[in-house]
């Protein structure tokens, strides 16, 4: 298989990673955090592309056999259950959300400094140590500081990422089978796939780190994040012919 045939079949296997990138990217992060999640996001859906063809080429006709009847039921499961947490989080992790980021907005380089200019200095102790400052009402910098500085620069969870970097090269596995059936190596091919999904998904993450500008859009780019995840759910069961009963 030529050149061109592999790299169209990484670009082809990439587009469910690029979009779920962009989804995963759709949450505006400090620049710490926006470079350490989305290198994260690329490397995880980079390995896993790179693994399944391997996995798939390896194991051969072996593989397909057993493993075929079922791969699609578990990509579809994996992709609706982070779309199931992002529903959840548009219509009840809101107004978690939006404090969060009001504490960021109010970050100063000063513990001690009062969060607002009317706070006399003689409050400032006592507001620097409440998450809400008694004479203005806003998050005090003492609880924007430790609250959203200590956050964790890798801004997405680990079961989030496995399920879908699993969930995203599924297909992959059959790429391995197929190229087993025709080549005698699998690595450089899987090192193309690997990488080009790398980066496909990175670009996608700072594409959607642009759509996190719009904050108040939030809720709606989670629900239609949601229901682009359980699309690609669907599409795999299918393009496996698993819904064939309908």
């Amino acid at each position: 298989m030529g050149w061109i045939e592999v790299l169209g079949t990484a670009l082809a296997l990439s587009v469910d990673a690029f979009v779920c990138s962009v989804i995963s990217g759709k949450k505006r992060l400090e620049p710490a955090q926006r470079l350490v999640t989305g290198c994260t996001i690329a490397v995880a859906f980079g390995l896993f592309q790179f693994l399944m063809p391997v996995i798939g080429f390896a194991a051969g006709i072996t593989l397909q056999k057993h493993f075929s009847a079922f791969d699609h039921w578990v990509a579809f499961g994996l992709l609706a259950i982070v779309a199931l947490n992002m529903l959840k989080e548009a219509f009840f992790d809101h107004d978690d959300d939006s404090a969060k980021e009001q504490a960021s907005e109010l970050l100063h380089p000063d513990p001690n400094a009062p969060c607002c200019q009317s706070c006399l200095t003689a409050q400032t102790a006592q507001t620097a140590a409440a998450e809400r400052c008694a004479h203005c009402g806003k998050l005090s910098s003492y609880y924007a500081q430790t609250k959203v500085c200590a956050q964790p620069k890798l801004q997405i969870g680990f079961f989030t990422l496995l399920a879908l970097a699993v969930g995203t090269s599924i297909d992959a596995l059959a790429v391995g089978v197929s190229y087993g059936l025709i080549q005698d190596t699998i690595l450089l091919a899987a090192t193309i796939i690997g990488v080009v999904c790398a980066l496909c998904s990175l670009i996608g993450f700072y594409l959607g780190q642009v759509l996190a500008l719009f904050t108040r859009l939030d809720p709606i780019l989670n629900t239609v994040g949601a229901l682009v995840l359980l699309g690609i759910g669907v599409r795999i069961l299918s393009e496996h012919q698993a819904l064939n009963f309908l």
